[in-house]
């Protein structure tokens, strides 16, 4: 691995298959790519690259936790390195709207702390997954964006203005709602 993507430091990336072998070259050229891309961050802390076969469905999952945020993307296509580019790329889109956002704000602003993904279900009504994170207070505002990059539909914050657990949600006429404890 490159050193420049972090001084004196290797990217921490990680390569895992559910059920399958992930190739070497495909390896390499995931590793170029988001050491090019990830050069501009400050300090990563883990690259997580997952790969999976659905039916005929190559299927990449990256997650990067870096500078204090986690951003997730999954993607699927014909084959491999499709998959991998497209989730890729989405990692750069989400990164670069992170950046304009985070930049929009004004300087005295607290940078959101890291998160993690929720519990997931499946059909089956019964916890099958779950998540835990650190919890940081922070605004609804600075909550819709974690959950923007981390690309799910909610998500459960600490609400620094009312010491309270809320959920922020998308909408679908695309705007967010909040939902707050009523005592």
């Amino acid at each position: 691995m490159a050193k420049e993507a972090l001084p004196n430091e290797a990217l921490p990336l990680t390569f895992s298959g559910k059920n399958v072998q992930i190739p070497e070259p495909l390896k390499r050229h995931a590793e170029e790519r988001l050491e090019h891309l990830l050069r501009f961050l400050r300090r990563v802390h883990s690259v997580q690259v997952v790969h999976s076969q659905e039916r005929s469905w190559q299927l990449a999952e990256v997650t990067v936790h870096a500078d204090g945020v986690l951003v997730r993307a999954e993607e699927r296509s014909q084959d491999m390195r499709s998959a991998v580019d497209a989730a890729i790329d989405k990692i750069a889109r989400q990164l670069r709207r992170y950046k304009d956002r985070v930049s929009d704000r004004p300087r005295h602003a607290a940078v959101p702390a890291p998160v993690s993904e929720i519990v997931e279900t499946v059909s089956e009504p019964r916890i099958v997954r779950m998540k835990r994170f650190t919890v940081k207070p922070m605004s609804a505002e600075e909550a819709a964006l974690h959950m923007d990059m981390l690309g799910h539909d909610f998500f459960v914050f600490l609400n620094s203005e009312t010491d309270e657990f809320n959920v922020v949600y998308r909408r679908g006429d695309g705007n967010y709602g909040l939902i707050e404890p009523e005592r």
